[in-house]
C-alpha cells in the first residue's frame, strides 16, 4: 500500500510541475512530428501523377469515359477520411484525424452531396478516440457503431469501448464494452441483430493480437467467443489479427481470410474457429483488399504485406484471386493478374456487379520511397463475367495507407484520403464516373425508378415503378458501404430476379434467407440494356428475427474476467487538464498525463480521475460473484505497472502469497466433459533464488485450480508485463453444482500468480 501511495505523488509532482512550466510550441502535437518523420525522405514532395491532365492521364484521354470512365474535379475534406460509410439518407460519415490531418484531434465530418461539396463538421464530444476502430451499420437503425479505436493516451494502445453514431448525427457513447480492448478490429453483420468483432490488437501496429472472438448484441451487450480462441486465426504471425476480412455465406457459414489464413467461425454456444487452409500465393496480408463480389465467391487482390511500413517493405503483389466459399470448403484459383502492383488499394462493388480497384502503389511507407516506385494512379475495372481487367482513368493524386473507397447511391465512387500517418497527408477526394455512365462522350441516358416503400422484408414481393421497363435488363441491390484500410466490410452484391412486368413496373422477389442478403440499408438498381444504372434508391432490410439459429449461453464462471470490482479515484486532475490544455489542448493534454500515470502504475479514468488501479479484499469479503479465503487477494488495472497490457483485459486477479477465491458453479450437467480455460502470468513482486548463489533471482509464482476431481498446479515465471500465458483443463461433472477454487500457493504478499478470464465451457 505504501508503494502505491508513493505513485500517487510522483504523479502528483508531476502535474504541479506541468502546471508551473509552460510547454514549448514544438510540443503541441506528437502526431504531426510522427508523420514528419515518417516522411523525412522527401516530406514536400509532390504526389500529383505526372500524367494528370483534365482528370484524366495523357495515355487514357485517346478513349472515351465510355470505355475507360471519367474522374471529377478533386475537391477538399476537412479532414483525412480514414472511416468512411453511407448513411441510410445517402450522407457519407468521415472520421479518423483532425482538422490538420494528424492523430489524436478526431472530428467527425458529414458530406450531404446534395447540396454540392458540403461538410458538417462535428466535434469529438466523447470520451473515445475512434481512430482505427471496427465499425458496421446497425442493421435494424442504421446507425454506425464503432468499437475500439484508439485509447487516448497518444500510444495507439486499443480502446474496449462502444461509440454510436446515429443516422439522425447524434454521437452517443455506449454503456456496453468490449470484453478486450481492441485497435483494427472488424465488425461483421450476422444474420440476426448481432455482430462479430474478431481480431485486432492492444497495441496498434505492434500487436498482441486479440485471439478471442466476440458477439454484440445491441440489448444485451458482448458475450465472449472463448473456445473460438485461435492463434491460427488472429496471431502475432503475419498480424493476422488486422482487420480480419469476414463474408456471411449463403450457406450459413461465416467465413474469414487474415493474412495468409482461411477459417470459418461458428458462433453458436461458446463458439469455434475451423482452420481452412492458407493462401500460398503473394496477394494477402493487410495490404491486399477483398470483396465478395458475388454470394459466396470473393474476389482477393494485390497487397503482400503484414502492414504498413517504412523503408523495408516488401513490393506489391498484383496477383488476383478469386475464392468459391459456395460448397463446404474453399476452393482457391489465380486469374489474370491486374496491370499495377498495389499495396493498400481499395476493391468497390459496383451496381452491375463489377469490381472497380483505386489507389494502392507497388511501394509501401514513406512519400519518397513510395513515389520512386510505380504509383497506382490508374484505376482497374474487373468484369466479373469475363475475370478480365480493364485499364481506366488516372487519379490526381495518391491513395495510399489510409485512404478510402465508397460506391455512392448514384452508381459513382468516391475516393479520397490518405495519411494520418501515411506516405502523404491528403485531405482531399475524387469521383470516379465509370464507363456505363457514358454513351461515347456524352451521358448516357439512365433509368428512373420509383419505390414508394422504403423498407421491404425477407421473401416480399417488391414493386418497382420504372420510366420503361422494356429497357430493363436487371435488378440489382448494393448493399450501403462500410470501409476502412482496405476493406469495405458491408457491401455485398445481388442480382433480384425479376417475376412480372408491366409498362411502367417491374415486381421483383427479396432473397428469402438473410444469409444471401444480411439485413440492413441497400441501393437498389435498375440496369437498362445498355448496362447503365438508375440512381439507386436506399431501402431497408430490418432483421427478420433477433436471433436466427443461435442462442445466447450464460457463462458457468460468473465474474471470470474480475470486472466486477471496485476501483478507488485518488485524486481529480480536471484542473490539470484544463491549465495544460490552454497551451496544448485538452486532449493532448489528457493523453501526456495518462503516460505518465502508466509510468507509475495507475490510469486515468473517463471521469479524469486518477485510478490506483488496485482493490484489495481480505477475507470474508465478496469480490462479485467471489469469495475470498486465506490472506485476501487484489484486483489489479490493466494499466498497473502494465502488467495487464499484453492481456488485453481491463482487470485481473492477483492471488499474493496464498490467497484463493472460490465459487459454486451451478447449472453443470452430469457425467459432461467440461473445460476450465485461464490466462496467467506472475506479478513482478513475486520472485524465487537460487538456495546457495542467493544474488540469482528470477521471477516466479505458483497457483492450483480445483474442481470437482480435477486438482491442477502450475507455476509460471513469465511476467505480466512482457506475456500472458494460457492454461486449460478437462473435468467430468459429477453434481449438478461443483465448487471451483484457485489458490496461491507460492508469491510475495504484494504480488503473485496473475489471473484473468476463467472461464468453464462444454466439451461437444
Amino acid at each position: 500500500m505504501y508503494q502505491k501511495k508513493i505513485r500517487s505523488r510522483k504523479l502528483a509532482l508531476f502535474i504541479s510541475t506541468l502546471l508551473a512550466v509552460p510547454l514549448p510550441s514544438y510540443a503541441v502535437s506528437i502526431s504531426p512530428l510522427f508523420d514528419w518523420l515518417l516522411n523525412l525522405s522527401n516530406p514536400n514532395q509532390d504526389d500529383t501523377n505526372p500524367e494528370y491532365l483534365n482528370g484524366c492521364s495523357n495515355t487514357s484521354c485517346a478513349s472515351s469515359p465510355s470505355t475507360t470512365g471519367k474522374w471529377g474535379d478533386v475537391f477538399s475534406i476537412p479532414i483525412i477520411p480514414i472511416h468512411m460509410s453511407l448513411a441510410p439518407d445517402g450522407r457519407v460519415l468521415m472520421y479518423g484525424s483532425g482538422k490538420d490531418g494528424s492523430q489524436g484531434t478526431m472530428e467527425y465530418v458529414v458530406w450531404n452531396r446534395q447540396f454540392g461539396n458540403h461538410f458538417t463538421t462535428l466535434p469529438n464530444v466523447m470520451p473515445t478516440d475512434t481512430f482505427c476502430a471496427g465499425q458496421s451499420r446497425l442493421a435494424s437503425s442504421g446507425d454506425l457503431i464503432m468499437m475500439g479505436g484508439d485509447n487516448g493516451t497518444g500510444e495507439n494502445f486499443g480502446n474496449a469501448n462502444t461509440t454510436l453514431f446515429t443516422a439522425s448525427g447524434e454521437l452517443k457513447n455506449i454503456s456496453y464494452s468490449m470484453n478486450y480492448p481492441r485497435w483494427y478490429p472488424t465488425v461483421t453483420t450476422l444474420p440476426g441483430d448481432e455482430y462479430l468483432v474478431q481480431g485486432g490488437s492492444t497495441n496498434g501496429v505492434l500487436g498482441t493480437g486479440v485471439t478471442v472472438p466476440e458477439l454484440y448484441n445491441p440489448r444485451k451487450g458482448y458475450r465472449t467467443l472463448i473456445n473460438a480462441r485461435s492463434e491460427f486465426a488472429y496471431g502475432d504471425d503475419f498480424f493476422r489479427w488486422w482487420y480480419p476480412r469476414t463474408w456471411v455465406l449463403p450457406n450459413r457459414k461465416i467465413f474469414t481470410i487474415s493474412g495468409p489464413a482461411m477459417y470459418y467461425t461458428d458462433v453458436q454456444n461458446f463458439g469455434q474457429t475451423i482452420p481452412a487452409g492458407e493462401l500460398s500465393t503473394g496477394n494477402i496480408g493487410a495490404t491486399s483488399t477483398a470483396v465478395m463480389y458475388r454470394p459466396g465467391k470473393i474476389l482477393q487482390v494485390g497487397g503482400g504485406d503484414k502492414a504498413n511500413h517504412v523503408g523495408d517493405s516488401v513490393i506489391a503483389s498484383n496477383v488476383a484471386s478469386v475464392i468459391d466459399v459456395k460448397g463446404n470448403w474453399p476452393s482457391v484459383r489465380q486469374i489474370s493478374p491486374m496491370k499495377n502492383r498495389r499495396h493498400w488499394a481499395n476493391s468497390t462493388l459496383l451496381p452491375d456487379g463489377n469490381v472497380l480497384v483505386t489507389g494502392g502503389s507497388e511501394a509501401n511507407g514513406a512519400v519518397g520511397e513510395v513515389l520512386s516506385h510505380p504509383v497506382g494512379y490508374e484505376a482497374e475495372l474487373w468484369d466479373a463475367r469475363t475475370e478480365q481487367w480493364t485499364t481506366m482513368t488516372s487519379e490526381k493524386h495518391l491513395r495510399h495507407y489510409h485512404s478510402s473507397a465508397l460506391l455512392l447511391p448514384d452508381g459513382t465512387v468516391l475516393s479520397a484520403g490518405t495519411g494520418a500517418p501515411g506516405p502523404k497527408n491528403n485531405l482531399n477526394g475524387q469521383i470516379f464516373y465509370p464507363p456505363y455512365l457514358f454513351d461515347g462522350n456524352n451521358w448516357a441516358k439512365r433509368p428512373t425508378i420509383n419505390i414508394s416503400n422504403k423498407t421491404v422484408t425477407y421473401g416480399q414481393e417488391l414493386t418497382i415503378n420504372v420510366d420503361d421497363s422494356n429497357t430493363i435488363k436487371s435488378i440489382t441491390m448494393v448493399k450501403n458501404g462500410v470501409v476502412t484500410h482496405s476493406f469495405n466490410n458491408e457491401q455485398r452484391f445481388r442480382h433480384i430476379p425479376v417475376i412480372q412486368k408491366t409498362a411502367k413496373s417491374v415486381t421483383v422477389k427479396i432473397p428469402s434467407s438473410p444469409y444471401q442478403l444480411t439485413p440492413g440499408h441497400y441501393m437498389v438498381f435498375a440496369i437498362n440494356d445498355k448496362g447503365t444504372p438508375s440512381i439507386g434508391t436506399i431501402v431497408h432490410l430490418p432483421p427478420r428475427s433477433k436471433n436466427p439459429g443461435w442462442t445466447e449461453q450464460k457463462p458457468l464462471v460468473r465474474n471470470g474476467n474480475f470486472e466486477n470490482a471496485g476501483i478507488i479515484d485518488v485524486t481529480d486532475v480536471t484542473p490539470a487538464i484544463q491549465a495544460l490544455g490552454g497551451v496544448i489542448g485538452e486532449n493532448a493534454a489528457r493523453g501526456v498525463i495518462q503516460t505518465q500515470a502508466n509510468l507509475v502504475g495507475l490510469s486515468l479514468n473517463t471521469k479524469d480521475q486518477i485510478d490506483v488501479g488496485f482493490g484489495e479484499y481480505m477475507p470474508g469479503r465478496r469480490l462479485g460473484d467471489w469469495y475470498v479465503q486465506n490472506n485476501g487477494i487484489e484486483v489489479q488495472a490493466s494499466s498497473h505497472q502494465q502488467m495487464g497490457q499484453a492481456l488485453n483485459g481491463k482487470q485481473f486477479l492477483d492471488l499474493n502469497a496464498n490467497g484463493q477465491i472460490w465459487q459454486d458453479i451451478k447449472g453443470l450437467s452430469v457425467g459432461q466433459r467440461y473445460k476450465v480455460t485461464f490466462d496467467y502470468a506472475v506479478h513482478e513482486a513475486s520472485k524465487a533464488c537460487h538456495p546457495w548463489l542467493w544474488f540469482w533471482c528470477w521471477n516466479q509464482a505458483s497457483a492450483k485450480v480445483e474442481i470437482g476431481s480435477l486438482i491442477h498446479s502450475w507455476h509460471a515465471n513469465n511476467r505480466g508485463k512482457e506475456s500472458w500465458k494460457s492454461n486449460s483443463q478437462e473435468f467430468v461433472a459429477s453434481n449438478h453444482t461443483e465448487r471451483l477454487s484457485i489458490t496461491g500457493t507460492q508469491g510475495s504478499p504484494t504480488g503473485g500468480m496473475l489471473v484473468d478470464n476463467l472461464v468453464i465451457t462444454p466439451i461437444y
